[in-house]
């Protein structure tokens, strides 16, 4: 019975849509639009921030929501030495989400 139920469970929270705030949709679209021939799109967070005015800390945290959600795939990147560059984001095809519109910036998130 309690299998059954745990079945249940995990079939709902895979049918879930998943909110995410305005910032946070908001880099999510714009590295879907934002790719090389590759699929990758490649930016480091200071980047991210000056493009979409806002800070690499709110960056940070929208990166960490898209990873939980499964809606990004990081790729770290090296030069030949080793040193890490800037990381490459993978956006993943038929993700599913709704955006919790709260702020002044609410509106940006569809249009871009």
């Amino acid at each position: 019975m309690a299998l059954s139920s745990e079945k249940k469970e995990s079939e709902n929270t895979a049918q879930e849509t998943i909110k995410l705030s305005t910032s946070t949709s908001r880099l999510l679209v714009f590295l879907k639009k934002h790719v090389g021939n590759d699929g990758l799109s490649i930016y480091a967070k200071h980047e991210l921030a000056l493009l979409l005015g806002t800070s690499e800390k709110t960056i940070t945290r929208s990166i960490q929501k898209l990873l939980r959600a499964k809606a990004i795939v990081v790729v770290p990147r090296y030069d030949e030495d080793g040193g890490q560059l800037a990381n490459a984001y993978r956006v993943v095809e038929d993700f599913e989400y709704t955006v919790e519109s709260r702020g002044r910036k609410a509106g940006k998130a569809i249009q871009e």
